[in-house]
């Protein structure tokens, strides 16, 4: 059927990630005969700047059962993480949440030699030991219950959660053992390690198009990145019909106490008064669980949509645009998601947009936004924050102003709470340095995958080849001038596939050498040598 597909159609309808699946599996088949004729002129991404920029670094990766002697076993997960519980973080270990990563301190080094009894953590013969202690603190800091998985109970397993979207993902798994960490720290049955066979990034996938376009409402912020990567220029066109929503500046507070409490008055108010239908939206499960139950005891009837409670998204969604409507969401209810308002919401003012947190990504705010004054509706936007946001929390912004200001300073500063352009910076400042963290890493990521595309390409045109010879003895006599003798026809396709095979398990063997090396090569932060140059 799929190769049918590729053969007939001029144009294909289809995801991105199955179209890279596609190219993945179209390089693992061992009978030429089973080769379907793909060409990549020319690609259309709609959301492009989701599937360019947030999943770019999200690799493709086709896998099977890891086995044999390198396999990590369950029980040294669970020793990795009572390993990194012992530990105490400043003392002897750093975390780097702009980085999201994690640095041991010469204590920690000794104490983890000693608990594993290790003359030398970083010496290479040694390197699984390394690379299960940096997941585990990693899963213990930068992956959280109800933010980025949900553990299913009745299954004994992780479901996780995609950070753009707010779905549940359930196919999807955390490469290189992190997922295993994270499975050990919440004392759940430790999965098999898989081992990769082929793997692709989407930034080197739709780099193979001879040429791209794609729309989306909210990659202006990203044109430098769309210009260098993948040598596209940002055009901004009009809306059709005039935006006449209203976005209000954002309110800033100096705790989520107090920004709770004045979500809350407002939705009452409203309540008592125009009626609008109001959409909240929250960035995790566990901040709309909780927005929810402080609805629940105003006795304010509300519908909640999150990766746990997402079986009647459509009905909600249907819900959402009517006069008095108040939804909870996650991302769920962001890119996308068009809520069709009732003449009488219309009238009322439309749709009141109220982000009870900033994201990472202003493109992932706009995109919330976005859900009100749609195709000229009027509406209205307001980001509620305090120096307790995640986000904000993570750059010291509450530590900075508490060494400038008084406490009484401070208690008559946000007697109110902060809002214009002049405190803006609290907000902006953090957004915009992250922004770059994440474009740094994923040029970052961009570099290592530049190195394994060019081998990728050669070994999947020398199978092409192979799978392609009429001669095969021509062939490995022209590689190998000791080979003699010559191949009958029936046996030629089997030792071609089984050349294949052997060509593949050496791919994957290697893939997995350079995923552990680049693991250990970032321990060299410390040395003058940074970690890309000693990799390369």
């Amino acid at each position: 059927e799929k190769k049918r597909l590729y053969g007939d159609c001029t144009v294909i309808y289809t995801t991105g990630s199955e179209l890279g699946f596609d190219y993945l599996r179209n390089n693992l088949i061992t009978n030429i005969e089973e080769k379907r004729k793909q060409d990549y002129y020319y690609a259309i991404a709609d959301e492009i700047d989701s599937l360019f920029i947030d999943e770019c670094t999200n690799p493709l990766i086709i896998s099977q059962r890891a086995q044999g002697e390198n396999v990590i076993s369950p029980a040294e997960y669970q020793l990795a993480t009572k390993l990194a519980n012992s530990l105490i973080e400043k003392k002897d270990y750093k975390v780097d949440k702009k980085e999201n990563d994690v640095w041991l301190t010469a204590k920690g080094i000794k104490k983890s030699e000693k608990f594993w009894q290790l003359d030398n953590l970083f010496s290479f013969r040694n390197h699984r030991y390394n690379f299960l202690l940096h997941n585990a603190l990693k899963a213990k800091h930068f992956y959280h219950k109800d933010i980025e998985y949900i553990v299913d109970q009745e299954e004994q397993k992780l479901v996780l959660i995609d950070a753009l979207t707010g779905r549940l993902v359930p196919n999807r798994v955390y490469s290189s053992g992190i997922h295993q960490a994270i499975e050990s720290k919440e004392n759940l049955p430790v999965s098999t390690k898989s081992k990769t066979i082929a793997t692709i990034t989407y930034q080197n996938f739709f780099r193979l198009f001879d040429k791209l376009s794609g729309m989306t409402g909210t990659a202006k912020s990203e044109a430098e990145e769309f210009r260098q990567v993948y040598g596209m220029e940002v055009i901004t066109i009009p809306p059709y019909r005039k935006l006449i929503r209203k976005d209000r500046n954002d309110l800033i507070f100096w705790d989520k106490e107090n920004k709770y409490k004045a979500i809350i008055k407002l939705i009452k108010k409203n309540s008592q008064t125009k009626k609008r239908p109001i959409l909240i939206g929250s960035p995790s499960v566990e901040i709309s669980e909780y927005l929810s139950s402080l609805l629940v005891k105003e006795k304010i009837f509300h519908y909640k949509l999150n990766a746990v409670n997402h079986q009647q998204e459509a009905e909600i969604v249907a819900q959402a645009g009517q006069l008095g409507a108040i939804t909870i969401s996650t991302n769920m209810a962001g890119r996308g998601t068009d809520i069709v308002l009732s003449e009488e919401s219309r009238k009322a003012g439309g749709l009141l947009v109220i982000g009870v947190e900033r994201n990472t990504a202003r493109r992932i705010d706009n995109q919330l936004r976005g859900r009100s004054g749609r195709q000229g509706d009027p509406g209205e936007s307001r980001f509620y924050v305090s120096l307790e946001d995640e986000l904000i929390k993570n750059f010291g912004v509450k530590e900075q102003v508490g060494k400038i200001f008084s406490q009484k300073q401070l208690k008559e500063l946000f007697r109110r709470p902060l809002s214009g352009k002049i405190f803006n910076y609290l907000i902006s400042e953090p957004q915009e340095t992250l922004r770059n963290v994440q474009a740094s890493n994923r040029q970052y990521h961009l570099n290592y995958d530049l190195l394994i595309n060019r081998q990728r390409q050669f070994i999947y045109n020398y199978r092409n080849k192979l799978l392609g010879t009429d001669d095969l003895a021509k062939m490995i006599k022209k590689k190998n001038k000791k080979a003699k003798g010559e191949i009958v026809p029936i046996e030629q396709e089997y030792l071609k596939a089984r050349l294949v095979k052997e060509i593949d398990n050496f791919w994957s063997e290697y893939l997995e050498s350079l995923n552990r090396i680049r693991t250990l090569v970032n321990a060299r932060v410390y040395l003058p040598q940074e970690p890309q140059e000693a990799f390369f």
